[in-house]
């Protein structure tokens, strides 16, 4: 069994996970649905959730718990945190929501193809702040909370490695 507490556009849900034979028992907000997944690719995969069939697409930017769900051709951005550890966060005051990561690093090898912000300027959280051409696809890198541009460290047609520094905040 595996518990999360997800965040998505300022709400949470409480998502328990079982294995079920072949399938999953989802538990999301004490509504319980079966679930089966089927891969079709690196990132892509077919979800049949109580006999209705999805495909959906999953991908993390490297460098927090955030995750870009695309279902449907419908994108949406998720935080994902086990259960335990996000209610300790929010006891001790140090909730994801509440602070931001002082800098953001290539999550993989790429191209920079544009910088959509400059030093000193107010980003909001969700807001795309540069993206990176990756395997022959674009991958826009947003920040994960309103804060202060303080120094962007690569320019437009620049390669990077993952790990290396692309923009720190105040």
């Amino acid at each position: 069994m595996a518990h999360y507490l997800v965040k998505s556009n300022g709400k949470e849900f409480d998502i328990v996970v079982k294995k079920s034979g072949d399938s999953f028992c989802v538990v999301v907000d004490g509504r319980e649905q079966t679930v089966q997944f089927s891969s079709s690719g690196k990132s892509k995969s077919v979800m049949l959730v109580d006999c209705c069939s999805h495909e959906i697409s999953i991908n993390s930017n490297g460098y927090d718990n955030s995750r870009l769900v695309t279902v449907g051709g419908i994108e949406v951005e998720l935080e994902i945190d086990n259960f335990r550890l996000a209610q300790l966060k929010k006891a001790a005051g140090n909730s994801n929501s509440q602070a931001a990561s002082k800098k953001i690093k290539a999550p993989m090898p790429g191209l920079v193809l544009e910088v959509k912000v400059s030093s000193g300027e107010k980003v909001e959280s969700g807001q795309t702040i540069l993206v990176i051409e990756a395997m022959k696809m674009e991958n826009a890198i947003k920040s994960s909370a309103a804060v202060v541009v303080k120094n962007v460290a690569v320019s437009k047609g620049q390669s990077v490695e993952k790990g290396d520094l692309l923009i720190e905040f105040e």
